[in-house]
């Protein structure tokens, strides 16, 4: 499937990241777009780490271990995640999760 990218919410078209975002299937895109609604100003936050640093850990980011090893997440709020990988200097949204994924509890 062809991935689809992610553009800032208000963005300047000509501003360019170090990294480009782009949604690796149709429904991390769907869950992006209803969270937008719900939350823009969280996510806005969210494109502007992912696409200057995605691999440095924070507080709210950060490698899941496990069966889920080299994936990462960037918590949006106290249950929804963003996970995704790093391919050289694209970051792939994998899910977007609007409750808590219940694989890492």
């Amino acid at each position: 499937m062809a991935q689809r990218p992610v553009r800032r919410p208000g963005a300047n078209p000509e501003t360019r990241p170090a990294f480009t975002l782009e949604f690796a299937t149709s429904k991390a895109e769907k869950n992006w777009l209803i969270l937008l609604r719900e939350r823009e100003t969280e996510l806005t936050e969210c494109w502007d780490y992912l696409s200057a640093s995605p691999e440095q850990r924070s507080r709210r980011c950060g490698p899941l271990r496990g069966e889920y090893a080299g994936i990462w997440q960037y918590e949006i709020g106290p249950k929804q995640r963003v996970w995704y990988e790093i391919d050289s200097e694209t970051v792939v949204i994998l899910a977007v999760h609007r409750v808590h994924p219940k694989g890492t509890e």
